[in-house]
């Protein structure tokens, strides 16, 4: 198989507008009214540059077209620094002394700079011919490659277990139907009895009940309808995964063009990762594994039948990491990658203007600009590993009332007489 390395890039960046300076009554004294002194000051570059690097394959699509699954290495970057909205910079009166009265009215010596000032002292410390700074990630190395390993351990946990694992279904069946028992109870004794020492289900107990045994049941009979329709033989099957972490903060500096103002600027960072992670195996399909009746399945049950194992799977990746070493007998991985996505970006909004002296400001400074790198690479998938998840969820209503209900229940029978 030849393969050729290749590096692409493509875009420019461009000179950005310029911010003009406007003269206030000079040379002429009378009027308010701004008029170009002829001085003008370059801003900043703006544009989009994408760089790109990766492996090509020789007669890709041939390949593909016979079944062969190709995932080259790729690293792509792309640069974009903008004025998002040009604004104007500040305009300033000399005081305390007027240039000029003119029926009995004061006419004073003033500076307005017109066009995108925030952009010019944002680049101030690079100059006109470089674009924006390049903004810098808040998160750090270490917490994207333990996202990476949480993705492709899911994707090895999950490869070969089938949409559904009816033998854990069947294994908790008298769990189950326990749970259904004990409440249908007492429903039975709270409209029987209805006195005041009745036992009725509690609020937690209901959402459990639907949470952990109705629904699960209503997943595994869906599953089971739409296993059945699935065509037995050599098949192909893609298992996908994906994650993604986010991180932003404000900050504020002072900065400024001249000497007589100084601005407020507010910095907004955001740094978002997404990992995506992808195997495709081929494997004889079964009626039985297309329902739920998998090998691999079998052999991870012990751990899914552990109290509390999936309260544990909230916070590490314990049963992803031990499915993801149980073998998947009859499946052959025929190929996997994992991308990372990154971007980071900055955004600059002039929040206020303050005077340096004894002029005053009339004009504060207005705009906003921005920053922003995009990276993604392709590499091979990594291997499973043991790590704290990047997102507990207890941001979803969801996982909070399973989160409240548990506690609650568990509180309750720690506490019975």
């Amino acid at each position: 198989m030849s393969t050729e390395y290749r590096i692409r890039t493509k875009g420019q960046f461009n000179p950005g507008p310029v911010v003009t300076q406007m003269g206030i009554n000079f040379p002429v004294c009378g009027t308010n009214t701004p008029t170009p002194t002829g001085v003008t000051y370059g801003s900043c570059l703006t544009g989009e540059v994408a760089r790109m690097s990766d492996i090509s394959t020789k007669n890709f699509h041939k390949l593909q077209a016979k079944g062969q699954m190709i995932f080259s290495p790729m690293a792509q970057e792309v640069q974009t620094s903008s004025i998002d909205d040009a604004g104007n910079g500040h305009q300033w009166e000399q005081r305390p002394s007027p240039a000029c009265t003119i029926s009995g009215t004061n006419y004073y010596i003033g500076i307005a700079f017109n066009g995108p000032a925030l952009a010019m002292a944002v680049n101030s410390s690079s100059g006109p011919s470089a674009p924006l700074p390049t903004p810098t990630g808040s998160l750090d190395n270490q917490e994207i490659l333990d996202l990476q390993t949480e993705v492709s351990t899911s994707v090895l946990a999950s490869r070969g277990m089938g949409s559904t694992n009816l033998y854990e279904t069947v294994a908790e069946f008298k769990k189950t139907s326990r749970m259904f028992d004990e409440n249908f109870k007492r429903f039975y004794r709270f409209f029987k009895q209805n006195g005041p020492k009745m036992k009725r289900m509690t609020p937690q107990d209901a959402w459990l009940t639907y949470r952990y045994g109705i629904r699960p049941l209503i997943s595994d009979l869906n599953a089971i309808i739409a296993g059945l329709d699935k065509k037995v033989g050599l098949r192909r099957e893609t298992t996908r995964k994906a994650q993604s972490i986010r991180r932003s903060s404000v900050s504020k500096f002072n900065t400024g063009i001249d000497a007589q103002a100084t601005y407020v600027v507010a910095q907004l960072l955001s740094d978002d990762v997404t990992v995506r992670g992808m195997a495709i195996d081929e494997f004889i399909a079964t009626i039985g594994s297309n329902i739920g009746f998998t090998s691999k399945g079998l052999i991870t049950v012990p751990w899914e039948l552990m109290r509390f194992s999936f309260v544990l799977d909230w916070f590490v990746s314990a049963g992803d990491f031990l499915k993801a070493y149980a073998p998947a007998p009859g499946y052959k991985t025929i190929g996997s990658c994992l991308v990372t996505e990154r971007v980071v970006s900055s955004l600059w909004t002039c929040t206020s203007t303050l005077q340096n002296n004894s002029n005053i400001i009339i004009r504060p400074c207005t705009g906003a600009c921005s920053s922003t790198v995009k990276t993604k690479g392709r590499a091979p998938l990594g291997g499973p590993g043991f790590v704290v998840r990047s997102d507990f969820r207890f941001g979803s209503l969801t996982r909070a009332a399973d989160a409240m209900a548990l506690l609650t229940q568990t509180m309750r029978h720690y506490f019975a007489d």
